[in-house]
């Protein structure tokens, strides 16, 4: 049994340096987020290895019950560009990277994924399959 596993990580990153968090209410409010699985709220999905959990960086997300998720899509949380789409081979597999267009630098990173649809430098709307 395979389960199809997204590691997401919310990258923020000030002008001058990193930042922890979106600085300007406005911005928060620009920009929603839906999970990258199950849109818009993750429905049927569980966080299987959360954040930070054996030292992990992202959160893997498996189908509540069980059962092969090999295909399932992984989804654009928000909309963006994406910065990177490639197989780094070993433990993350094929990677996508997208960087949302949230006023201060906020990056989603999607691994582990089984097959990637979108191309460095492609648009994305949030819910698209990656």
């Amino acid at each position: 049994m395979r389960r199809l596993t997204v590691a997401m990580g919310l990258l923020v990153a000030g002008a001058a340096g990193v930042g922890i968090g979106l600085s300007r209410p406005s911005d928060r409010a620009s920009c929603r987020f839906d999970f990258p699985v199950g849109p818009p709220d993750g429905a049927g999905f569980y966080d299987a290895q959360p954040f930070g959990a054996n030292h992990h960086l992202g959160n893997d997300w498996a189908r509540q019950g069980g059962g092969n998720t090999l295909g399932l899509f992984a989804f654009a949380a928000a909309d963006g560009v994406v910065t990177d789409a490639q197989d780094y081979g070993g433990g993350w597999g094929n990677v996508v990277r997208v960087l949302h267009t949230c006023g201060d630098r906020v990056e989603s990173l999607y691994a582990h994924l089984d097959r990637m649809y979108v191309t460095k430098g492609a648009r994305v709307v949030r819910g698209q399959p990656l």
